[in-house]
């Protein structure tokens, strides 16, 4: 039988939606616990972006929110072996019960990164049981309190109307930017259970870029290729730092978010960073810019959007999880009694939109009073005009939210 988990997350880039009924951190975990489980997060994002990077030729995104929060939940109803191997794959080492409440406080920290309503940030989660099926009440009650997750059975004989549930969800809770993501033949009489995940975000930038400057320049691919592509262009104060072969620059977003993009300094640098990128070398970034003073820049920044879905399945298994995908090893005696129950796969898709503005009225409003300012005087340049990795994270827990390359801006 198939414990048959499906993540969704989706960025729409410059856009985010408060999440329902938000906590307090002090009901839900403390803080402490709230950024050890982000650091956690952090790492088991770089190590499965370097599996989709040795694998995937083109761009990259995903969210290591979203697959590690719905990989957590599962890791709640996991025993023995299988829980451990999750854990350890999640890069946590805290009891069950810390993670869950971790996951809570993070919830509560990025409602906190809304309040001022110039982002919005969606994290929902969803599970679907096959009708008549029992879930342990422990386990649901983790997946409703801690994970804020909707219960709905649905009759996986029914493949394509359960699909089409599942997809109306999705379509949902991602704005419409991911219409339909699973298909009735991923679906049969012998799915026990479905968990989605799904993240939206949306935000302006403090400072907005103005849609006249955007102009074609060139940009080189790794094959030393020379395209012309649209690219923003602005004068901004921003922190930047050179360190390890690459420029590191700090974008913020209206509200405690940013984007960090790394450029490397050479055209063909990006494997060779990517390589060198782990848990350490991540730190290392950002402490080195954190350490910097704001200074002016003029900014060159290629408009792209993309939307991926990497092979998640394969690199989870490259990156040790290979129990939980065994049928005769695995075991989730949390979720249910049943004794057999396996993870049949893990899709996972995310769509990136990146350009001047972001979104639209009240973010916009904001922006405006933001651009006022007067421009910096004398700004050194700072052109993204290669291939470059770049990571969206909120600032309050530090937690990434998205994480990815762009080898070519012109792909979808």
């Amino acid at each position: 039988m198939r414990f048959h988990t499906v993540l969704f997350p989706l960025v729409s880039l410059l856009s985010m939606a408060a999440l329902a009924a938000p906590l307090r951190a002090q009901e839900t975990g403390d803080i402490a616990t709230a950024r050890q489980v982000a650091e956690a997060n952090n790492a088991f994002g770089v190590a499965l972006y370097r599996e989709f990077a040795r694998a995937e030729t083109g761009n990259v995104v995903f969210s290591p929110f979203s697959l590690s929060s719905a990989l957590a939940l599962t890791a709640t109803g996991a025993r023995g072996q299988t829980e451990k191997e999750l854990w350890q794959a999640l890069r946590l080492d805290l009891p069950r019960e810390r993670v869950a409440a971790g996951y809570a406080a993070i919830a509560a920290e990025f409602a906190s990164s809304t309040r001022r309503e110039t982002a919005v940030l969606t994290v929902a989660t969803s599970l679907w049981p096959q009708q008549g099926y029992a879930l342990k009440p422990e386990f649901l009650d983790v997946a409703r309190r801690q994970f804020a997750a909707e219960v709905t059975p649905l009759d996986y004989a029914q493949p394509a109307v359960a699909a089409e549930r599942i997809n109306e969800w999705i379509a949902a809770k991602t704005a419409g930017l991911i219409p339909s993501l699973v298909a009735p033949a991923q679906f049969n009489d012998m799915t026990r259970l479905t968990l989605c995940n799904a993240v939206h975000f949306k935000a302006a930038w403090a400072t907005e870029f103005a849609e006249a400057a955007t102009k074609p320049e060139r940009f080189t691919l790794l094959d030393r290729t020379r395209i012309d592509v649209p690219t923003m262009k602005r004068t901004a104060w921003c922190q930047v730092a050179s360190v390890d072969g690459c420029r590191l620059l700090r974008l913020p977003y209206m509200g405690d978010f940013e984007m960090v993009i790394v450029l490397p300094d050479a055209v063909d640098g990006l494997q060779q960073i990517e390589s060198a990128m782990d848990r350490s070398r991540l730190g290392k970034w950002l402490s080195e810019l954190g350490k910097e003073k704001p200074q002016a820049l003029l900014l060159e920044l290629p408009k792209f959007k993309i939307s991926v879905q990497p092979g998640c399945t394969a690199a989870l298994k490259r990156l040790g999880l290979k129990e939980v995908f065994n049928s005769s090893l695995a075991d989730f005696s949390g979720i249910s009694g049943e004794p057999v129950l396996s993870l049949d796969e893990v899709v996972h898709r995310a769509v990136i939109d990146v350009n001047e503005k972001g979104t639209e009225a009240a973010a916009a409003t904001v922006v405006r009073v933001y651009a006022a300012a007067a421009p910096p005087r004398n700004p050194q340049p700072f052109k993204v005009d290669h291939p470059f990795l770049f990571f969206l994270r909120e600032t309050r827990t530090g937690a990434i939210l998205f994480l990815g390359r762009i080898v070519d801006p012109r792909a979808e």
